[in-house]
C-alpha cells in the first residue's frame, strides 16, 4: 500500500534529551511530547493529514497517551489510550477495530504483534533513534484492506534534526534532509 508521508517539525530539542540503551530515556522524551505546545502540534497535524482517519498515534508515555487521547476527545474526536496496565485492551481493540474509537492513543503495547488492516493513518508522537522500533510500527498499517487505496505517516519531528532520530527518510534510504509533503518516501527512493 503507498504511503503518504508527512514530517511535521517542531521545537522539540532532542538534543536535551537523555539516551538509555541506544534510545531516548522515555520519562525525559515523555515530558517533551506531553507539552501542550507539542500536543497541539501533533493534533493540528492530525487534523490537516488525518482527520476522520482510523489512526494508532504511538506516544512517548502513558501520561502523554492519556493526555493527548483527552485531547482528542476535547475535539469530539473518539478517542483512547491504550498501555500495557489497560486492564480492558481487548475491549478497546474491539471497540477500534468496530470503529467506535477512531484515535486509539498507545504507549507500549501495539509495537509488535499487532495487525489490523483497517489502520488508515500511523501518528508519530514518540521519536526514536531505533530503525527497528520505528519500522515495527509503520507496518501497523501495511496491511491491505479492501478500498485501502494508501495510508498516512504523520511524524513529529525535531526540527534541529536530531543526529540520531529515525524516519520513514531514512527507512527508505534518502538522505536525511528529505523532507516529504505527502509523498511516498519508498517511491521517491525508486526513482
Amino acid at each position: 500500500v503507498p504511503m503518504r508521508y508527512f514530517t511535521i517539525q517542531g521545537n522539540l530539542n532532542l538534543a536535551r534529551v537523555k539516551m538509555s540503551a541506544g534510545d531516548f530515556q522515555v520519562g525525559a522524551l515523555s515530558k517533551v511530547m506531553n507539552k501542550p505546545i507539542n500536543r497541539a502540534l501533533t493534533l493540528k497535524a492530525w487534523m490537516e493529514q488525518g482527520e476522520g482517519k482510523r489512526t494508532i498515534a504511538f506516544c512517548a508515555g502513558v501520561d502523554h497517551a492519556l493526555n493527548l487521547a483527552a485531547d482528542f476527545s476535547a475535539l469530539g474526536v473518539r478517542a483512547a489510550k491504550i498501555d500495557g496496565k489497560s486492564k480492558n485492551r481487548s475491549e478497546i481493540l474491539k471497540r477500534f477495530a468496530d470503529g467506535e474509537i477512531r484515535v486509539l492513543s498507545n504507549y507500549g503495547v501495539l509495537t509488535e504483534g499487532f495487525d489490523d488492516p483497517g489502520v488508515e493513518c500511523i501518528l508519530m508522537a514518540r521519536p526514536t533513534t531505533s530503525a527497528l522500533v520505528y519500522t515495527q510500527r509503520i507496518r501497523r498499517s501495511f496491511p491491505m484492506a479492501p478500498c485501502k487505496k494508501a495510508f498516512i505517516v504523520i511524524d513529529i519531528v525535531d526540527r534541529s534534526a536530531h543526529p540520531l532520530q529515525y524516519g520513514a527518510t531514512q527507512m527508505a534510504g534518502l538522505h536525511k534532509r528529505w523532507r516529504s509533503r505527502g509523498a511516498d518516501p519508498f517511491r521517491q527512493a525508486q526513482s
